[in-house]
């Protein structure tokens, strides 16, 4: 009766004793922070290699950027590099420019030459690789045809036709060239007239 009573007997929490010694199995603190460093271990070591591939893909990033810098700089020099050389090729040309205005001014018998360069509608005036300009003659004559341009003015030779003693003889003036009958009449001069201060200036 009492061995009866004996396995019968329940825990103070109201479970029998014996089953629960049975069924389950209790662990210490010890075994349990075993456990525990065991279950941690096992994942850190699926991501043994995080730490290693994320210093690697920064690394990767710091070089792309780098070399997209080196791009940029590289781009910006060259970019550097055509605007001085298309600023000196235009420093270049007007000068040239300017220099054939005074020469084709000069050729017209313009008073002031340099003033061509300022006045004319450069507009058309064109550079050729070689360094050939055009429509600088054809700029000046429009310019004096439009009274923009004053040209020299020459003293009218004196009337010799019945001078006594002269000498002078309509034989003995040059006939003009086609191009200094042009610039007579720009002069408001006639052929003989201009032909006359001509003799005379040498």
């Amino acid at each position: 009766m009492a061995d009866k009573e004996a396995k019968g007997a329940e825990s103070p929490d109201g479970t029998d004793a014996g089953k629960q010694s049975e069924g389950e199995r209790t662990f210490t603190q010890a075994e349990l922070d075993a456990l525990i460093r065991d279950r941690l271990a096992r994942e850190r070591s699926k991501y043994a290699d995080y730490d290693d591939l994320k210093s690697k893909a920064e690394k990767y990033a710091e070089y792309q950027e780098a070399q997209k810098s080196e791009l940029q700089k590289a781009q910006e020099a060259a970019d550097k590099a055509e605007r001085a050389k298309q600023e000196a090729l235009g420093r270049a040309n007007e000068r040239l420019i300017r220099a054939e205005f005074i020469a084709a001014a000069s050729q017209l018998q313009v008073k002031h030459p340099a003033d061509a360069f300022a006045l004319a509608d450069r507009n058309a005036i064109e550079v050729a690789e070689d360094g050939t300009v055009t429509g600088v003659r054809e700029a000046v004559e429009r310019l004096v045809e439009n009274g923009r341009l004053p040209l020299v003015t020459r003293p009218r030779a004196p009337d010799l036709d019945g001078g006594a003693g002269s000498g002078e003889r309509s034989s003995d003036i040059r006939p003009l060239s086609e191009a200094e009958k042009a610039i007579a009449k720009r002069l408001g001069l006639t052929p003989e007239e201009y032909a006359k201060g001509r003799k005379q200036e040498t």
